[in-house]
């Protein structure tokens, strides 16, 4: 093999040595290469010595001309080259060959440290040389195959020098080695987009990634990443300069819009190290991830060394959990799944709370009644406690660390099923959309649901029968249920959280958590579309169950009372008293027709008893028979002139009436007499109109003031 081929096959290895290298170190998206500007020309001068066959016809000779180098920017170890250059050969017989020769090819580049670089490039072209003798010029022209290696050092400011050498072969006249010495002039040129006008920085210079370490993603937390961190890069100044302004943006271009940027104050000396914790404000679209999946992540950095800017940046794996997974280090996540404003779950809340009992005066928690609705609307669904046997609570949450799968309410609809968290996601969320506050409640191996009555904890504790199965917290009483509990009635439910509650919370064991306070930390987040597919549950089913275990509840609540007062009643020789209170006992609780019976009785047996009078006035009130309440009121005013709820009731009733005038010139006695009593019913102040009915139907249903001695 003769000296020519063997040098040309020499650079072709070298060439595909550096890109081999070059590939393998840099990762997608990743620069290693110092200042580098796009574009840059080169002038050089080379002396060109012929070789082989070559060696005998010819001496040495020089060549001169320019050089273009290109940049890919995706592919920053490679460029694309071109060259025009004049050359000047003599014979060794006293002639001469002078040419032109115009060439472009590839080339492939590896930076070693901050201002050196080797290179190779192989190019192809061709050439038109004037042949001088004693015979006459004669023109030449062909192609010309020309490849060689070299070392560029920068100079730290927009040139530097090359020195290579070449081989050239110009088909069929000449073929020697070229020794180039070059200068080149870096146009400022750079790659467009996040990093335009910033340099890359180097493999070795610069800031350096000692670490990087991030946590799986859990699409239903997406919110939460933005403020707070998964994930820390640790870096090192290993450039002999301090380094300022250091940014580390965190970027996945599938699940992001923008990257999510932290700067790092001060300087970092040169050898010093620091940490940044990564965030990541992610777009609704992670939710569109039904299987966990990889994808790459962009860490990058933005720092300045004396007066220039570099940037660097790496590919980092992240793995990313299908968008119902959660693990249980914080029981709060789970109201994340609390999604109230889904469309479907706002369907089946708004239908359910219309069959709740409106009746004015009835004294029944409201949220109790949609607490009973919403159980009852469970059973009508046919939903089933159904074990997950891949995730079950009981082990998973024992695990803190555990990742478990559960399920947004609108999936437990769909399935009519689920484990006790999906149970009491879907529970609360149905609350929630209809105002009524939400908490879970934790036990060894076990979670479940309470709702916060509207009442202050105080009142609640005397107005039920049971205080002992209500939980109170600070002015606030609730309600436990054990939502898994579907074959019997939400008495049953209730009776169930309730003792639960009361066996774990005194030895430390049951945790509270309200969903609004979770909220502040986990944002409920909407499972993409609509749901369209999902079915209600048939109304009147939903209302025969919660008609029943109202009247249950009902029962339950003022059987003990009737009992005490027909014991009290029957030793005081049918007192009034006892028998006024029995049956506004009977009006609290919806039994209007009782109630208007035994009252009138008082009345028959009794007179013109004050308490009596008023409460038949109040059913009739709350009946919207104005004017029949008015005969009652009017008759128990005259036996007590001075009376307050007397005269309040008149002025309220007139009001109803619209009779304007004369309800305000009673509630102007009203102010003399109690003060206090009448800043509860301002409305009736004014000449009336359609917001003061407003006014007036709101405070209607907070009930009438029953009397009782």
């Amino acid at each position: 093999m003769n000296h020519s081929k063997l040098l040309v096959i020499s650079v072709l290895l070298i060439f595909l040595s550096i890109l081999a290298f070059a590939q393998n170190q840099t990762s997608p998206g990743q620069s290693r290469f110092p200042d580098d500007s796009l574009l840059s020309i080169q002038l050089q001068g080379a002396g060109d010595i012929p070789i082989g066959k070559y060696s005998g016809v010819y001496g040495i000779g020089a060549t001169g001309g320019a050089h273009v180098r290109f940049i890919l920017p995706f592919l920053p170890f490679m460029s694309i080259d071109a060259d025009v250059d004049y050359g000047f050969n003599p014979f060794v017989t006293g002639q001469s060959l002078s040419r032109l020769t115009f060439r472009g090819g590839v080339g492939a580049r590896l930076p070693l440290g901050r201002i050196f670089e080797v290179y190779a490039a192989a190019e192809g072209g061709g050439y038109y040389g004037i042949v001088s003798s004693d015979y006459g010029d004669f023109p030449a022209f062909s192609g010309i195959f020309s490849a060689g290696a070299g070392v560029r050092i920068d100079l730290q400011v927009p040139i530097s020098v090359a020195l290579q050498i070449n081989y050239k072969n110009l088909f069929g006249l000449y073929g020697g080695l070229s020794g180039h010495l070059g200068i080149s002039y870096r146009i400022p040129i750079r790659k467009s987009g996040a990093g335009a006008g910033i340099i890359e920085a180097g493999e070795h210079e610069g800031i350096d990634f000692l670490r990087v370490s991030a946590d799986p993603l859990f699409p239903i937390m997406h919110t939460y990443y933005d403020d707070h961190a998964f994930g820390r890069v640790e870096l090192i100044n290993i450039e002999e300069e301090p380094v300022s302004e250091l940014t580390v943006g965190f970027f996945i271009s599938q699940y992001m819009e923008l990257p999510k940027e932290i700067s790092i104050p001060g300087t970092l000396a040169p050898g010093g190290e620091v940490a940044a914790e990564l965030y990541a404000l992610f777009s609704e679209k992670i939710l569109e991830v039904s299987e966990g999946t990889k994808v790459p992540a962009e860490i990058y950095l933005e720092y300045k060394i004396g007066d220039r800017r570099y940037h660097e940046q790496q590919i980092e794996t992240i793995r990313i959990y299908n968008r119902n997974a959660t693990m249980w280090d914080d029981d709060m996540k789970a109201a994340a799944f609390v999604t109230a404003k889904d469309p479907v779950i706002l369907k089946l809340s708004k239908n359910v709370a219309g069959l709740v009992r409106s009746g004015a005066g009835i004294d029944v928690s409201k949220n109790l009644q949609l607490g009973m609705a919403m159980h009852s609307a469970l059973i009508a669904q046919e939903t089933s406690y159904v074990i997950d046997p891949t995730t079950p609570y009981a082990d998973f949450s024992q695990d803190k660390f555990a990742v478990d799968f559960l399920q947004f309410p609108r999936q437990t609809l769909d399935y009519r099923g689920g484990d006790c968290d999906d149970l009491s996601i879907l529970y609360c969320a149905l609350l929630e959309a209809v105002g009524v506050e939400t908490a879970f409640i934790t036990v060894p191996g076990h979670i479940y649901a309470a709702f916060a009555l509207e009442i202050p904890s105080n009142e609640a504790g005397r107005k039920f029968s049971q205080p002992e199965d209500l939980i109170f917290t600070g002015s606030k009483a609730w309600i436990p249920v054990e939502v898994t509990e579907l074959d019997g009635t939400f008495l049953d439910a209730w009776k169930a959280g309730a003792k639960q509650w009361r066996e774990y919370e005194p030895k430390n064991q049951a945790g509270f958590l309200p969903v609004h306070d979770s909220w502040k930390v986990y944002e409920p987040v909407a499972l993409p579309g609509e749901g369209e597919g999902t079915s209600v549950p048939d109304q009147a089913r939903i209302n025969e169950l919660y008609s029943a275990v109202f009247s249950a509840f009902i029962g339950r609540e003022i059987e003990p009372q009737i009992a005490v007062l027909q014991e009290k009643i029957q030793r005081s020789n049918n007192n009034p008293k006892y028998r006024n209170s029995l049956a506004v006992l009977y009006a609290r609780y919806g039994q209007t027709g009782k109630a208007l019976a035994a009252l009138e009785e008082i009345v028959t047996d009794a007179g013109d008893y004050v308490p009596a009078l008023m409460n038949i006035g109040n059913i009739y009130f709350l009946e919207s028979q104005y004017e029949k309440a008015l005969d009652y009121y009017v008759t128990a005013g005259n036996t007590t002139p001075n009376n307050a709820k007397v005269i309040l009731a008149i002025s309220r009733t007139h009001h109803a009436l619209e009779n304007f005038d004369t309800a305000k010139t009673t509630y102007d006695r009203l102010k003399e007499l109690d003060p206090d009593l009448a800043d509860r019913y301002v409305y009736l102040d004014s000449g009336g109109g359609a917001k003061d009915r407003a006014s007036d139907t709101e405070t209607i249903q907070g009930g009438v003031l029953w009397e009782e001695e």
